[in-house]
């Protein structure tokens, strides 16, 4: 056979596979082979060279099953004794490489294993290091929320199956490789009738496989859809307003007919599938048959050995086994790869640094502070939206004082404490720390400076001092500092109390955990924006959940922190606001009063409005 025609018959292989090898597809190639070897490259290496070794076994079987066989039949004719010690050696050695084979698959499923759980480890790693530095804008947009669900999803079980169809794939490929080779060492056309039945199923895998790709991504947030209904219906929070609303046969009712929709869909597109695989592979096997026939017909005509018979029957069988296996293996792989872009994708979006350069030197941040935390001008959209949420806002916090901020929901409130935290950065306007614009410092220097409680605060269900620690988690625990936090929140009052003090595990989602009031979850919150040495205090509502001591005893504590401190405070509460230092009024995203309570209640203007009951 020419080099020209072999050239042709490689051409017509790859070019099924060469038009899904699109830069998306080769980007998740070189991803997912890369996240393979860094979670253990001495694994993946050993694990490569094991199924290599293996790939190569059944070549070697076919070899001694041929002379195995020739040996039988040639001693039928010429005596049992003159092959008897021919056909014992080569028996010795079948037995051998069986044993062999059989080592290096046990061998190869353990560190198929240990690859696995290394690749969903470090999988796991990389996306939670990427989404704890990505921008928060990306949490309120919903192309993020598809692309990230599909990212989440799939995390833990794709990276395992993707070792796990990349080795098979591996070792089929090299034993595939390996009977074609040795079938054209004896009749060259077997071969390449053997590889041309195969090349339409190649196509119409990675087709396939596409296709599916791109029906999980169109419909990614259907998905998610029945993913929150689901969690309505199962988690603990939900629990009880589901349970006294009723509404729990409402929830499942959209719950199946979603699910369901989804099915029918899906049921449509692998129906087709399936038919034009099955098609397909008929093709092939009538290949294989008429392979068959002219086998045994050249036995007959004595132009093969009973050897050769059995190894052709043999090798079609293996190939035909190995063929459909790769094919599947391709599709597969081609899957995980298609994951692998779209960790690719979360990968790429722009981090909260994103827009600074690193090569310029950062300005540190002012100690001690002066004139303290100002807004001047400042105007605020939420990315990718129209409406104004801040309009020219300017004020200044002073350390040494407390100052609160009220108003009613929704006029912009908790949008300062975000730009404050720079969560976002200022649309117009800038936030000044005695008169250097904060985006001016790192990041990460910023935001340790900051102890902050936010309204939706979370709840960490860990042991109390890790709770504590985690507002200021960049050194290494402080037992005084943990103590002085937990008594300045009041958490102390309930920490003694638990099983193992501050040692013991909150909420009762782990053996031997104890529950909290929503007020004791508050104060916890409390603990961890007072921990550490921050040199500014913001706290969003920090008493909505306090009982009127609880609430007495926050502000001697905040009196005290604002003695060297920044201490800013969104509050709904009347008893708080009166004794601030200074209370500002916002309304409608702008600022309209300022002052002390005294003289804002004399104004008789915004102020007083809000707190009419309160003040008569």
């Amino acid at each position: 056979m020419t080099v020209a025609r072999l050239s042709a018959i490689a051409a017509a292989v790859i070019k099924p596979i060469r038009a899904h090898l699109t830069p998306q597809v080769i980007d998740g190639a070189k991803a997912a082979i890369n996240f393979a070897y860094k979670s253990s490259p001495k694994i993946f290496l050993l694990h490569l060279f094991v199924v290599a070794t293996a790939g190569l076994i059944p070549v070697l079987m076919l070899y001694l099953l041929k002379r195995v066989v020739d040996t039988v039949a040639a001693a039928v004719e010429d005596g049992l004794e003159q092959a008897i010690d021919t056909i014992v050696l080569l028996i010795v050695a079948f037995a051998i490489v069986a044993l062999l084979n059989l080592l290096l698959r046990n061998l190869a499923n353990f560190l198929r294993t240990m690859q696995a759980r290394a690749v969903t480890d470090h999988m796991m790693g990389v996306l939670q290091k990427q989404v704890g530095r990505l921008a928060l804008s990306h949490f309120e947009n919903a192309d993020f929320f598809d692309t990230f669900h599909r990212a989440r999803i799939e995390a833990p079980t794709r990276p395992s199956s993707f070792v796990h169809h990349l080795f098979d794939f591996a070792q089929s490929a090299i034993s595939l490789v390996g009977v074609i080779g040795f079938l054209m060492s004896y009749d060259a056309l077997f071969a390449v009738l053997l590889v041309l039945s195969t090349t339409p199923i190649v196509g119409i895998r990675f087709r396939h496989s596409r296709e599916m790709f791109v029906w999980n991504r169109q419909r990614a947030e259907r998905q998610r859809k029945t993913e929150y209904l689901n969690d309505l219906l199962t988690q603990a929070s939900t629990a009880k307003e589901v349970r006294l609303g009723g509404f729990g046969a409402f929830l499942q009712a959209s719950f199946k007919e979603a699910r369901a929709l989804l099915r029918r869909e899906l049921r449509k597109v692998l129906r087709r599938q399936t038919l034009i695989e099955v098609i397909c592979q008929a093709g092939s096997v009538l290949v294989m048959c008429s392979l068959f026939y002219v086998v045994a017909v050249r036995t007959v005509m004595g132009t093969l050995t009973l050897g050769s018979l059995a190894m052709y029957v043999q090798a079609f069988q293996l190939a035909q086994g190995l063929i459909v296996t790769v094919m599947r293996g391709l599709g597969q792989l081609y899957e995980d790869v298609l994951f692998f872009s779209t960790v690719n994708e979360l990968l790429l979006l722009p981090t909260a640094d994103a827009g600074h350069d690193r090569n310029i030197r950062r300005k540190s941040i002012p100690e001690p502070m002066r004139r303290g935390l100002s807004l001047e001008g400042v105007c605020f959209s939420y990315p990718g939206t129209q409406r104004q949420i801040l309009h020219d806002v300017s004020f200044t916090v002073s350390p040494g004082q407390v100052t609160a901020m009220v108003g009613a929901s929704g006029s912009g409130k908790s949008s300062i404490i975000k730009l404050m935290c720079r969560l976002y950065d200022p649309t117009a306007g800038r936030i000044l720390i005695d008169d250097q614009d904060i985006r001016e410092s790192d990041l990460n220097d910023w935001w340790a400076s900051l102890g902050v409680a936010f309204q939706d605060y979370a709840r960490f269900e860990l042991p109390a001092w890790q709770g504590v620690w985690f507002g200021e988690a960049r050194k290494l625990p402080c037992p005084k500092a943990l103590q002085q936090a937990v008594s300045a929140s009041g958490s102390n009052e309930f920490i003694d109390q638990l099983p193992s003090g501050i040692t013991s595990i909150l909420g009762r989602h782990f053996h031997d955990g104890s529950e909290l009031s929503l007020g004791q979850w508050q104060k916890m919150a409390l603990a961890r924006a007072f921990y550490g040495d921050h040199e500014i205090i913001i706290l969003d509502e920090p008493t909505a959940a306090l009982d009127a001591d609880s609430e007495r005893k926050l502000i001697h504590s905040l009196r005290q922190m604002a003695r060297d401190k920044i201490v800013f405070v969104i509050t709904h509460r009347y008893a708080v606001a009166r004794e601030a230092d200074c209370c500002l009024v916002l309304q409608d995203g702008r600022l309209v009063e300022r002052g002390s309570d005294k003289e804002l209640t004399a104004a008789g203007g915004a102020y007083a409005r809000l707190f009419r009951d309160e003040v008569a």
